[in-house]
């Protein structure tokens, strides 16, 4: 039996990462904010739209960190462009603002660290 192998692009698998920093997780791009992508989105879009000259973030193909975690907001809960933006302590103090009301800026749905 002749196995073949296939010709092309390596398909994208597994989870489409993170971008910490970017101006696409918080209006700011403090380093207090990180996006986790899922959805439909693939690693390649992820890492794209994190170097972009207008977002300016860091990708990893890991999701976002949880330590020192304030706050989440999903946007676009459960459909192919579902993001969460994670906010970390530090943010209130860098962008004059709060999660909750960025959250509800960006019509997210808030979700509070657990204590």
């Amino acid at each position: 039996m002749e196995l073949s192998v296939a010709e092309g692009p390596i398909p994208d698998s597994g989870p489409p990462g993170s971008c910490k920093a970017g101006k696409n997780s918080c209006a700011t791009g403090t380093e207090f904010c990180c996006a986790d992508y899922a959805g439909n989105f693939t690693a390649a879009e992820v890492e794209s739209d994190c170097n972009d000259s207008r977002v300016m973030g860091m990708y990893s193909p890991d999701p976002c960190p949880t330590a020192d975690l304030e706050a989440s907001c999903t946007l676009f809960g459960g459909t192919s462009a579902e993001k969460t933006i994670r906010y970390y302590n530090g943010y209130d103090a860098a962008s004059m603002s709060d999660p909750a009301t960025n959250c509800s800026a960006l019509h997210g749905m808030y979700t509070p660290a657990p204590p």
